[in-house]
């Protein structure tokens, strides 16, 4: 029987596999389901019990706030004990992480994330109710010993939080950062602020055959991107290369705002297809990145439509 079960919702499955690899990896006996929306979720919680359930913000038919709400409320009718829930999400902005913490949230961690922080998050949650496993995996329990594979000493990988992981793990609604290489979700938020004051100093390069700003995260950087092309399936930006190399194959967030209307932002999760040099030459500052979109949501199927409509 499992120690531990886990409950992953996502509608993106590029997102759902990073999750499943790095909690396999960590967790010697977990019991792990998924679902693709917050309906598909109500109907798995209404049948299992769950130590933790990881969930995005954004889905189809039911989102991640509104699975929150219900299951806060269904806990309470049945004088439940109150599951852990994390929200997975690429959203910033402010007011939304407000709404999530007056509905019961338990942490957040933004997209795109590294296994790291992702395992940081998922362990300071389950050592609420599971101290004493969790602080055997941090020992070198079960196979701790092989996980994070971005460390060569997995322990050294917790030594800066393994007593902040089985400490306090009451939330309080966090601070507004100004450091776009945080993990918190309000970093997000100020990446935002920064592409809408960008989006009229590339207006003018649009009209030269580029379609426009975006914002490219990764999990420890940003930056401020040119449109080069754009589709419903995948994008192609324009990066100064001494800010950010990315890596093929990482996940990523796009911000895609409307021309003239700052106020609406997509963000579409992807992961990197390629990466190339504008120029052959060892000089070259800029970068080439395609990204291939991995959300299957149809609100930002048809945000994407209104965007090509306005830019080509």
């Amino acid at each position: 029987m499992a120690r531990i079960n886990i409950l992953s919702i996502d509608d993106a499955a590029f997102i759902r596999d990073l999750i499943k690899r790095t909690l396999r990896g960590f967790f010697p006996d977990l019991g792990l389901d998924e679902a693709i929306n917050g309906k598909k979720a109500q109907n798995l919680i209404a049948k299992n019990a769950y130590d933790l359930i990881l969930c995005d913000w954004e889905m189809p038919e039911m989102n991640g706030l509104q699975l929150l709400t219900w299951l806060r409320e269904y806990e309470d009718r049945d004088n439940l004990q109150k599951t852990p829930f994390i929200m997975v999400t690429s959203r910033g902005d402010k007011e939304n992480v407000v709404q999530a913490v007056e509905a019961g949230v338990s942490d957040y961690i933004g997209k795109p994330f590294s296994n790291d922080q992702l395992l940081k998050k998922i362990l300071k949650a389950l050592s609420r109710n599971h101290k004493d496993y969790i602080q055997e995996l941090l020992n070198g329990g079960g196979k701790s010993a092989t996980a994070a594979p971005q460390s060569n000493d997995p322990k050294g990988l917790f030594k800066d939080s393994a007593q902040n992981l089985l400490g306090a793990a009451s939330i309080t609604p966090p601070k507004p950062s100004t450091n776009t290489g945080s993990a918190s979700v309000l970093a997000v938020h100020s990446a935002t602020e920064k592409l809408v004051r960008k989006q009229a100093a590339v207006k003018a390069r649009s009209r030269s055959g580029n379609k426009g700003a975006a914002q490219l995260r990764v999990a420890h950087n940003s930056v401020t991107a040119v449109i080069r092309d754009i589709n419903l399936v995948e994008i192609l930006l324009q990066i100064p290369r001494a800010e950010l190399v990315p890596i093929v194959f990482d996940q990523a967030v796009v911000d895609i705002q409307l021309p003239d209307q700052s106020e609406e932002v997509a963000r579409m999760n992807c992961f990197i297809v390629s990466i190339s040099a504008m120029e052959k030459d060892m000089s070259c500052d800029q970068l080439l990145v395609s990204l291939k979109y991995v959300d299957d949501d149809p609100d930002k199927l048809g945000f994407l439509s209104k965007y090509i409509a306005a830019v080509r």
